[in-house]
């Protein structure tokens, strides 16, 4: 074992989460004084060495590189083993930070967990590299846990979406908390169901929750939901919880998308109205809303007719892209881009709003819901050379007819950049 004088000397330093090359240089000498284990203590030294005792990097979005986070436990396992234990199924969420906030004793610990309740990081992958010094042969023979997890500070899968916040309404604070990412192993469409997640908003934003609980009660009939899978309340009600709400995106695009890449859609050239045979479309019916073809010409008056027309109606809107830059102003809107993306407009007065499940990959930020610029306006909605389908809870006044034998386009919906 360590001596004791290395030990007591190594918790001192490292009380604070840092050490320095004087801090190294103090530990180096202990290491060497013939008291205790010294090539246990020499090992310590290398990794201190190495690691830093407690660093926590900002990372970035699913896909992209895992974030390292690093942090060494000296002689007190306890919270090393906890971390290890509640990493094992590939998250920690909000409940295990509170876990291991009751546990936190060490500097380093309230270092660890301030950085896991770090509004930024949010649905990130992180790598954890856990240096368990009560054991440092095993380490030395790289026997280190070093977990990967998925970080969601804000939401349990099992929480219920708020329905209070910025917003007037509950489903627009609802659709401001939810993205088409979860935290659910059996859920394989979180990059492509953008199609999905637009249209369950749009039933949100038209229909209401009992919308959104129909809906998932005929999915559960079908058996494209387990019934087990889903939230209910103590009278056997199906709540607005995460997990009900991506697990109803996940079976939507899972019953009509044939390729698993997103939901189609298919298109008159010249108008650009889709031909209600899309999968898109088909998702739409399904959900028990009925559609409205917004042709190209003279876009802006016929969108302000559709509102007028449908009050509470929404505009499911394909595009190039999605909100990457926190902007639509400046989408490639490529007719031909595979990377297209759909999200729902709708109107309050003369204010424009967008729901975007893609637009970053957090859930429970409230920030998926959000009026737009005139410029946005201008771009997204009345200058936009897609196809955008009104959608209303009630037979709309007029509809707009296409011949589906003319040659039509197929787009797929799905960010190929979100996991």
């Amino acid at each position: 074992m360590a001596g004791v004088n290395f030990n007591s000397t190594l918790n001192a330093l490292t009380r604070d989460g840092q050490l320095s090359k004087t801090d190294l240089t103090k530990l180096k000498e202990l290491a060497n004084d013939g008291q205790g284990d010294d090539a246990q203590e020499q090992w310590i030294v290398k990794q201190l060495e190495k690691n830093d005792h407690c660093s926590f990097n900002k990372g970035t979005q699913l896909g992209s590189s895992s974030t390292s986070f690093n942090f060494v436990v000296a002689l007190d396992t306890t919270f090393h083993d906890k971390f290890g234990e509640l990493a094992k199924d590939g998250v920690i969420d909000k409940n295990d930070i509170s876990v291991l906030e009751s546990m936190a004793k060490t500097d380093s610990e309230k270092k660890i967990v301030k950085g896991l309740k770090s509004s930024d990081a949010n649905n990130l992958e992180y790598s954890l590299q856990a240096i368990n010094f009560s054991d440092y042969k095993a380490a030395e023979k790289g026997k280190n846990r070093n977990f990967k997890f998925i970080l969601s500070p804000n939401m349990n899968e099992k929480d219920e979406v708020p329905t209070k916040g910025n917003f007037k309404t509950s489903t627009e604070n609802i659709v401001s908390h939810t993205s088409q990412s979860d935290l659910l192993k059996k859920t394989k469409t979180d990059s492509d169901r953008c199609g999905a997640g637009a249209t369950v908003n749009a039933l949100l934003l038209t229909k209401g929750e009992q919308g959104f609980k129909d809906l998932a009660e005929k999915l559960i009939k079908e058996g494209k939901i387990k019934k087990s899978d889903i939230d209910r309340d103590a009278e056997g009600k199906i709540k607005t919880t995460y997990n009900n709400i991506h697990r109803v995106q996940d079976a939507l695009m899972g019953k009509f998308d044939a390729k698993k890449d997103g939901l189609n859609v298919k298109f008159d050239r010249k108008t650009l109205i889709s031909t209600g045979k899309s999968e898109i479309d088909k998702a739409i019916d399904y959900a028990g809303l009925t559609r409205t073809g917004i042709p190209k010409q003279d876009r802006e008056e016929k969108i302000k007719e559709f509102f007028t027309n449908n009050p509470d109606g929404a505009i499911v809107i394909n595009i190039d892209g999605g909100d990457k830059n926190n902007s639509y102003e400046t989408l490639g809107f490529d007719k031909n881009s595979k990377n297209d993306h759909w999200v729902t407009v709708v109107k309050k007065g003369d204010k424009y709003y967008v729901a975007d499940t893609g637009n970053t990959a957090i859930n429970g930020d409230g920030k998926h819901y959000r009026e737009l610029t005139d410029q946005e306006v201008q771009a997204l909605v009345y200058n936009n050379p897609r196809t955008m389908i009104g959608v209303a809870n009630k037979e709309p006044l007029k509809t707009n007819q296409v011949n589906p034998s003319m040659n039509l386009p197929r787009f797929h919906a799905g960010l190929k950049d979100m996991r």
